[in-house]
């Protein structure tokens, strides 16, 4: 079976059983990779644009791109509640083509801007993008920050602040 390109209505998802399982709920999956939440978008916030799924598959591979149609070209499908959009896979090895194929699928766009996106789905969508002819880029929009506690409590941690932040902080609490 060769690969093959389309692009499906979300209504057409449900009825594809290895697409449907895709973007199904699973412990795996988060909230914003599931067909629900794409379906809810598409009704309370993007009633009148036209959204869709960029599908490749071949054989039993899959890969997804949720998009909406925009006058700038393909626009991500989400809101500033989601917290990343992407493009999902459940074949992993096969993701430089099946991204490649979903990349050649938007050209008639024109342009497509895809964020906030996880940094190694941009890396490997920006490249598949570069790869299907496109200018594809993948900068960093924001930066998470984390704190490794290294064993400590939080007490041991709160006693390594500085002084002055701790009596700010005692003070604006006592309010």
């Amino acid at each position: 079976m060769g690969l093959t390109v389309y692009h499906a209505d979300l209504r057409e998802a449900q009825a594809d059983p290895a697409l449907a399982a895709l973007l199904a709920r699973s412990p795996a999956s988060a909230p914003f990779d599931r067909l629900d939440w794409f379906a809810l978008l598409a009704r309370h916030c993007a009633p009148d644009a036209t959204c869709k799924l960029a599908v490749a598959r071949d054989g039993d591979a899959i890969a997804v791109l949720p998009f909406r149609a925009s006058p700038g070209g393909a626009a991500p499908l989400g809101t500033w509640y989601s917290f990343f959009v992407r493009p999902l896979t459940n074949a992993p090895a096969r993701t430089p083509e099946l991204f490649a194929a979903l990349a050649r699928s938007l050209a008639p766009a024109g342009a497509a801007q895809l964020s906030p996106m996880p940094e190694a789905e941009a890396e490997a969508l920006a490249t598949a993008f570069r790869a299907a002819g496109w200018i594809g880029v993948a900068e960093p929009c924001d930066t998470n920050h984390i704190l490794e506690l290294k064993g400590r409590s939080f007490a041991e941690y709160w006693a390594a602040r500085p002084g002055q932040l701790r009596e700010t902080v005692r003070r604006k609490t006592a309010r």
